[in-house]
């Protein structure tokens, strides 16, 4: 994916734009993280969905469709009603579980421009295959982490596969997505206790809030029919 330096769109309130491999973005909330998702990424038209995320308020807000897929449908309700009436409409709401939310993906088969999903998405059977076949092609998928143990399957994820890896594990690219980029993102409190631990020579989680406190945003693209090919070949 080619570099992006989007200043004049960016959200308010985000400061850092989308770099290939690594980007830093200092975001106060959710909210603002997905907004600036929407303004890095440019998804096409069709629905765009979530799975386990707050913050999709955004995607409204933007004037764009969202299928929002929760486990916590109390909150998403909440979530609804605090936005415009006029903006309600743009949004459908469905639960989901372990074992229902690759069904509900696989609904929306090539409809999507994005679908941003918490790391729960890589739980779930067969629900990546199915955020794979939701995009279309060019389209985007943003896997969310937080902690070591999620933030540590991401980084493996977003590795190249080689034939000598010996693992039947589903990956990104078995299923047509090529890595597009990783995003660190905290608000700037985080960013600054970080500086101060490493200041002060300090080791190990408890020394270092960013390190359980910040996300871990990897994005795949969905590749089109001929670069499936050519990679194959």
């Amino acid at each position: 994916m080619t570099e992006h330096r989007n200043h004049h769109g960016r959200p308010a309130s985000r400061h850092g734009t989308l770099d290939v491999p690594l980007s830093v973005w200092q975001v106060p909330d959710a909210a603002v993280l997905t907004a600036g998702l929407l303004a890095e990424l440019k998804p096409a038209r069709g629905p765009i969905i979530t799975v386990d995320v707050p913050g999709w308020e955004a995607i409204p807000k933007a004037a764009r469709h969202a299928l929002v897929l929760t486990r916590d449908q109390a909150a998403s309700a909440s979530a609804l009603a605090g936005l415009p009436a006029a903006k309600q409409g743009l949004v459908r709401i469905q639960p989901v579980g372990d074992h229902s939310l690759g069904t509900r993906l696989a609904a929306v088969a090539r409809q999507s421009g994005l679908v941003i999903a918490s790391a729960w998405l890589l739980t779930c059977t067969g629900a990546l295959a199915a955020a794979a076949n939701a995009l279309r092609s060019g389209g985007h998928l943003a896997v969310i982490g937080q902690g070591v143990a999620e933030q540590a399957r991401l980084a493996r994820l977003s590795r190249p596969r080689t034939d000598t890896d010996g693992s039947d594990e589903e990956t990104p690219e078995l299923l047509g997505l090529a890595f597009a980029g990783h995003v660190v993102a905290a608000p700037a409190a985080v960013f600054d206790a970080a500086v101060l631990a490493a200041e002060a020579r300090r080791a190990g989680p408890a020394a270092c809030p960013a390190s359980s406190r910040h996300f871990d945003i990897v994005i795949w693209r969905k590749m089109r029919p001929a670069e499936v090919g050519g990679r194959r070949g």
